[in-house]
């Protein structure tokens, strides 16, 4: 990985990892921010989480990597203002343990998927631009609050479908 964290209390600002296996992989971690990162051509994920808590994600970019960002068996994480474009999946959620709070994200030309939360849901195919302006929490894997679609081709100026 480009980095690996595995203690508390970070913070990942202003980087650039291009051609690594993981961009950024943070497992059990506490109140760690990451933002304002580019991830491009990773092997693996641009930025991985796991079994971690208290997390926030915002601003960051991921292009041409498996999956842009990816959420596993964690809590209290949020997911703000994020770009994942042409990866395998955009965002992938898998067993989230508790809450989960995504907005104004953008997924596009996605090869699977733009979004996926576990087996429960998944929204969007390739090729299509997703922005969250309802918040979704995902408690105990069931989703509380649902999205809408918006195509939009920047991350400031959203057009309903």
């Amino acid at each position: 990985a480009g980095i690996s964290l595995r203690s508390s209390h970070c913070s990942i600002v202003n980087n650039v990892f291009r051609f690594m296996d993981y961009g950024i992989n943070v497992n059990g971690v506490k109140n760690c921010q990451l933002s304002n990162n580019s991830f491009t051509a990773n092997l693996r994920n641009g930025i991985r989480i796991s079994s971690s808590s208290n997390i926030c994600i915002i601003n960051n970019t991921c292009y041409q990597s498996r999956d842009g960002i990816g959420v596993h068996s964690s809590d209290n994480c949020i997911i703000i203002n994020n770009l994942c474009n042409e990866n395998e999946y955009g965002i992938y959620l898998v067993n989230p343990s508790g809450n989960i709070s995504l907005k104004k994200n953008v997924c596009s030309n996605n090869r699977e998927i733009g979004w996926r939360i576990g087996r429960l849901l998944q929204v969007l195919g390739s090729g299509n631009d997703l922005d969250i302006q309802q918040l979704i929490k995902i408690k105990s894997k069931q989703v509380v609050d649902f999205c809408s679609k918006y195509r939009s081709t920047d991350r400031t100026n959203y057009h309903p479908q």
